[in-house]
């Protein structure tokens, strides 16, 4: 009886194995597996209560990693309250087939799982969302309310959108659509916008008014597009002039001009002064000029004030802005682009050259014992000069070792002397190397001014 029951179950196995292995029942049936690609797993956040859609591609690839036409495949959602388009199709000449899964976003985190068919292969694909509070308010904010623009050019003016929720936080993901409209009848809608398309993860959306030569009054609307929330929008006005003359006086001061004796890794910062005037020495207001410089950083250039000037702040670290050591000049490039005038400033450095100093350190032993904590302590005295010779007092000095186990002060600071000691411990641990033969420990002093 025992016989009987052991040889059926060993044929059952031999039976299943081979259906799974060959369900065609021949021995030559090719093998295929599926890629999927640009999933983005794990997508950013976004508002609670919008719809959203994810395509992605599916490849149906041979042995060989090749592309495989005519297949049919078959999409399934396992999990989640969304929708997959399509939920059969045939791979094209290349083995593809573009899907989509859109769904309602939850507030929170969630995730929506499909499955992948294609004859007898499948694949999972997973896809989470991340939903966050729903927005309450927006704001829109234009780099300036009025522009002056040359004759047959084309200004523009930055606009950043911001979108919060009721307790002040940004809506990341949220689609945003900008409008233009009529401030008045005597001034007909012209311009431009041009922008990303859904707010980033702070709930800020950038975007460009350009004048397309235009010239008037006119609202900017941004309002939130998107079908499951109210209305929700924000306006500002702008005001755009062609300037009628050009401009007869330009220039670019920097102040000061020159900086003696700094040190190579000081932050040395000069103001830039940029004047236009007309031809009756007004300043000309809200033009704009760029500004540049071969040595430095500036800050972000502006559009000319009432008085038709800007100041901004130039910056250098001359160890990380500069690559020789030495004297340098640095050249502070303006601009007014529609008019192709340009003046410049330079500034010059004197870096002075510090000498090194000198750093000694000596222990009370050349060896200790280690028998014990406690027991086995040796005493270091460091003693910090600067190039001259003098002693440097109420200065920190950092001391590492290289061995784990034991123990070092630091940091420690000099006295009036320039002497600083600290206490060295072996904690009871005999210093080995790493196949346990017996290593110096090194301790090293550095003074990090």
């Amino acid at each position: 009886m025992t016989r009987k029951i052991l040889l059926i179950f060993i044929c059952s196995m031999m039976m299943f194995s081979a259906c799974k292995d060959d369900p065609t029942g021949s021995s030559n049936s090719p093998e295929y597996f599926i890629e999927i690609r640009n999933t983005h797993s794990f997508l950013r956040a976004m508002p609670a209560g919008v719809e959203r859609e994810r395509e992605f591609s599916i490849i149906v690839n041979n042995e060989d990693g090749v592309g495989v036409s005519g297949m049919e495949v078959s999409i399934s959602v396992l999990e989640g309250n969304g929708q997959v388009t399509p939920q059969n199709a045939i791979t094209n000449e290349n083995g593809n087939v573009s899907a989509a899964y859109s769904t309602i976003v939850p507030l929170g985190r969630s995730v929506a799982r499909l499955k992948v068919s294609s004859g007898s292969v499948s694949q999972i694909v997973t896809l989470t969302f991340n939903g966050s509070n729903p927005p309450a308010n927006i704001n829109l904010i234009s780099e300036t309310p009025q522009l002056l623009v040359s004759k047959n050019t084309n200004g523009q003016i930055k606009l950043e959108a911001v979108v919060t929720d009721e307790f002040g936080v940004g809506v990341p993901g949220l689609m945003l659509k900008y409008e233009l409209a009529e401030f008045s009848p005597d001034f007909p809608v012209f311009g431009s916008i041009s922008g990303a398309e859904f707010t980033d993860d702070q709930g800020r959306m950038e975007a460009a008014f350009r004048t397309d030569r235009g010239a008037g009054k006119e609202f900017i609307i941004v309002r939130v597009d998107e079908a499951n929330y109210a209305d929700m929008n924000a306006l500002v006005p702008i005001t755009v002039r062609i300037l009628e003359e050009e401009p007869r006086y330009f220039s670019i001061v920097a102040n000061p001009t020159e900086h003696h004796d700094i040190h190579p890794d000081s932050l040395i910062t000069s103001d830039i002064i940029i004047t236009v005037k007309d031809q009756y020495n007004f300043g000309v207001p809200n033009l704009r000029v760029n500004i540049c410089a071969d040595i430095g950083t500036l800050q972000t250039p502006a559009l000319t004030d009432s008085s038709g000037m800007i100041t901004v702040q130039h910056s250098v670290t001359p160890s990380s802005d500069v690559e020789s050591e030495g004297d340098f000049t640095a050249t502070i490039t303006a601009e007014l682009p529609d008019l192709e005038w340009t003046e410049t400033a330079t500034i010059k450095f004197f870096p002075i050259y510090i000498e090194p100093g000198t750093i000694t350190m000596d222990a009370d032993r050349p060896f200790i014992w280690s028998d014990g904590a406690g027991l086995s302590l040796a005493t270091l005295t460091v003693i910090l000069k600067d190039a001259d010779g003098q002693v440097m007092s109420g200065e920190e000095i950092v001391l590492t070792k290289s061995f784990l186990n034991c123990a070092v002060q630091t940091p420690v600071i000099t006295d009036s002397m320039g002497i600083a000691r600290a206490v060295f411990d072996d904690n009871g641990e005999p210093s080995v190397d790493e196949r346990g033969m017996p290593a110096p420990v090194v301790i090293t002093a550095a003074y990090l001014p």
